[in-house]
């Protein structure tokens, strides 16, 4: 396959992951407490991470959170931080998901670090200077929400890829 259509190919599946991204961290997803949301954005990384690298995965990620914040920014006032946590988190999965088969392990792993470790530390950093509370009540608002998804993020994530992986309609963008 030439260069520019793998390239091309990429920037489609991009724009559609960043949509989905949009869809689910923005418009489907559920705001518990100041900061604690509930949703499945996770999905975007995962299979942008899964299907095009940590570098267009991160890309996507900080893509997905400048136009989510453009379209419905939930009452919250734009912060760079959030860019870095976006990057990281669009960066992690790619580093642990591209170019491999779906493990069980490796979900749980990609999840730990990608979700719970940045959206924990950084996550309640951000929202701590934002809102105007101690990054320590932040953090210990966000612990029980985190704790009770990691495991369900972590599952999903995998039963996705071994989905999709079964049905081998995506067989030929893991070769590229």
């Amino acid at each position: 396959m030439s260069r520019n259509r793998v390239y091309i190919q990429k920037l489609c599946l991009a724009s559609l992951f960043l949509a989905l991204d949009i869809l689910l961290a923005r418009f489907l997803s559920l705001e518990l407490a100041q900061g604690n949301r509930i949703g499945l954005q996770f999905i975007a990384y995962g299979l942008e991470g899964w299907l095009l690298g940590p570098y267009w995965a991160m890309g996507a990620a900080v893509a997905g959170d400048i136009l989510g914040m453009v379209i419905n920014s939930g009452g919250y006032l734009f912060n760079p931080l959030f860019l870095l946590i976006a990057a990281l988190k669009g960066y992690l999965f790619g580093l642990f998901l591209y170019k491999k088969k779906p493990g069980l392990l490796r979900a749980f792993a990609t999840v730990l670090l990608g979700l719970v470790c940045v959206d924990m530390t950084l996550g309640s950093y951000a929202l701590s200077q934002l809102l105007g509370i101690s990054w320590g009540d932040h953090f210990a608002m966000k612990l029980p929400f985190r704790a009770a998804t990691y495991p369900i993020y972590a599952l999903l994530l995998y039963d996705l890829q071994e989905a999709l992986a079964r049905t081998k309609v995506l067989k030929h963008y893991e070769n590229q």
